[in-house]
């Protein structure tokens, strides 16, 4: 995601702010992304029994 946010962001001026705005823009996505995967179904150990 980090990439595709640097190619959005490649014209953006001064350069500080381009290195800024990747850094805050990943650490928003990550975190979408996180609680996104709390949704999803992944038990620490795997559970064969389980049908679900």
């Amino acid at each position: 995601m980090g990439v595709f946010i640097q190619k959005i962001l490649r014209k953006v001026e001064p350069v500080s702010l381009r290195y800024f705005l990747v850094a805050f823009l990943a650490s928003i996505s990550h975190g979408i992304l996180d609680r996104l995967a709390r949704f999803t179904y992944h038990p620490p150990t795997p559970l064969f029994e389980d049908l679900f």
